[in-house]
């Protein structure tokens, strides 16, 4: 038995298990443990935005083609289709027009912030381009098609977007633009992974339990991945930090003004939250040490956008919705962090995906913690004796039935039962 307690100890001691994060992350100002507290303060209003009207429609083009190779609109599973807003769940107002939200004003002085105007159709955004006034986009409504794992394997896409841009071709120890948006697209993958094994299905559309094994396998296994999630939360929750108490001007264009007030309410405490638990979640000094604000938004600009094509070569429409989302919501990060002038205005989608890629986030930082629970408890050690060590379970019943014969004496006469004859029972 000694042996068997000793493998044990060995199977709980390299027990399939996530990397820790604790302590100091690089980039960020801040301690894991500090970014997990603030995100038990801020996870709820994140949730009551984005399932308000002005935050879970979203405006997209599905049918752009891809530019860089020829791809084949194929998907084994359901999950893969997107399906498009009733013209009754639309906002009129969303239909209208564009509205922006001039943030660098918001940032710069107390006068209201808030313009509502319409973009020219010539209007080209050098981040991304924008698909508000495409002819071709079309409303879905994020609540009803939901981020999950749909068996498309988009490896290829992320080698793509690794390799095909300066991030693969400069050490990022002496390209600090590389480097930044070499985290920041590692933290939007992770964030992807984590969703995907969070909503699992099988191949008839059948939701499954979150899937311990594969989320270990794409994130909680690899540190730098964890790290550089992280990183990519830090600087959402910073944007959503500088946008200031002026967020509250802005009209919600919900056709319902006592959803507005709500509305505004809840994005006002997700601000004053933020502020409050931690004043620099991240600290954006750290970008620029070598680069001027204007050098690394030069530099940096072309690679993002070129990103943001390659989305459009998903076949995949679930996974291409959410790529966009994710990559409009990093736009409104890049803008408000290192936009100037007309660079700063926000529209209405890059707030739509802001909030979303900070909710996203906010989910998977709650999953991340959930994980390392689960992977402490006594049902986790249990299974891995169970199912991972079926050979252990033979060795202690063998251990068990040698250590009987051992004390099993043929030729000892057995023991009497201590009950008097005259009190046994008869038949």
């Amino acid at each position: 038995m000694f042996i068997v307690a000793i493998y044990i100890h060995y199977i709980f001691k390299n027990m399939p298990k996530s990397k820790v994060l604790s302590g100091q992350i690089d980039d960020v100002c801040t301690t894991a443990e500090e970014l997990h507290s603030i995100n038990s303060k801020i996870h709820s209003d994140l949730n009551k935005l984005r399932e308000s009207v002005f935050f879970r429609i979203f405006k997209v083009n599905l049918e752009k083609e891809c530019k860089f190779w020829k791809t084949e609109g194929v998907c084994i599973s359901n999950k893969c289709m997107v399906d498009e807003c009733d013209d009754t769940e639309v906002p009129s107002q969303f239909k209208m027009c564009n509205q922006t939200f001039d943030v660098e004003r918001n940032l710069q002085n107390s006068e209201m912030s808030m313009i509502n105007s319409f973009l020219p159709n010539t209007h080209v955004d050098e981040w991304m381009e924008i698909e508000e006034n495409d002819e071709q986009a079309l409303f879905v409504n994020l609540m009803k098609n939901s981020h999950s794992w749909t068996f498309f394997n988009g490896s290829h896409l992320w080698k793509a977007i690794y390799q095909e841009n300066c991030m693969a071709l400069f050490d990022h120890d002496k390209c600090q633009e590389s480097h930044v948006l070499y985290k920041l697209i590692s933290g939007v993958q992770a964030n992807v992974d984590f969703h995907i094994t969070h909503h699992d299905y099988d191949l008839h559309g059948e939701p499954l339990p979150p899937n311990h094994e594969k989320y270990l396998k794409r994130v909680g296994f690899h540190k730098d991945r964890l790290e550089n999630f992280v990183f990519t939360y830090s600087l959402t929750l910073k944007a959503i930090e500088k946008l200031g108490e002026k967020i509250d001007e802005f009209s919600y264009l919900s056709e319902n003004p006592q959803v507005d007030n709500d509305v505004k309410e809840t994005m006002k405490n997700l601000i004053q939250d933020s502020i409050n638990i931690c004043e620099n979640p991240f600290k954006e000094d750290n970008l620029l040490t070598q680069w001027t604000k204007e050098q690394f938004i030069s530099t940096i600009k072309p690679v993002f956008y070129n990103i943001t094509k390659i989305i459009d070569c998903i076949p995949c429409e679930k996974c291409k919705l959410y790529g966009k989302l994710q990559f409009t919501g990093l736009t409104a990060v890049m803008k408000i962090m290192f936009g100037q002038g007309q660079e700063s205005r926000l529209t209405r989608n890059e707030m739509v995906g802001l909030i979303n890629l900070m909710a996203k986030l906010a989910d998977s930082m709650d999953w991340y913690h959930q994980w390392i629970e689960y992977e402490n408890s006594y049902e986790y050690k249990l299974i891995q004796i169970a199912f991972c060590n079926p050979l252990l379970l033979m060795l202690i019943f063998a251990l068990i039935f040698l250590s009987s014969l051992k004390s099993f004496n043929p030729d000892q006469p057995p023991k009497k039962s201590g009950i008097p004859p005259n009190k046994l029972k008869t038949s």
